[in-house]
């Protein structure tokens, strides 16, 4: 598993398809993830879902899925503004998904 806990940490991962996404443990300090795909603008999601508040939940989610069928290279990072639920920005990835 891929764990990170400090925001504005920044991972790259390069692939070849027309989706992206990641295979998540999303708990009670899931934060809010950045993801940019070949340089266009940062877009950002809340990981943290209606029961992470009491347990670590397996969660997949599509980042890109209309992208075409060539080489890429996604950015991904921390954002240190968080749901005023949790109670950190943490992520842990288990699996990245590509189509």
């Amino acid at each position: 598993m891929l764990e990170c806990v400090e925001a504005g940490k920044e991972l790259t991962f390069r692939f070849r398809g027309r989706g992206v996404g990641i295979f998540t443990v999303s708990g009670p300090d899931t934060g809010i993830i950045e993801w940019s795909v070949d340089g266009a603008p940062w877009k950002s999601k809340d990981f943290y879902t209606p029961w992470s508040g009491g347990l670590f939940l397996p969660w997949a989610q599509v980042l890109e899925a209309e992208l075409t069928d060539t080489e890429h290279v996604l950015k991904l990072r921390l954002s240190p503004e968080k749901n005023a639920r949790s109670t950190g920005t943490s992520i842990r990835i288990v699996h990245f998904l590509v189509n």
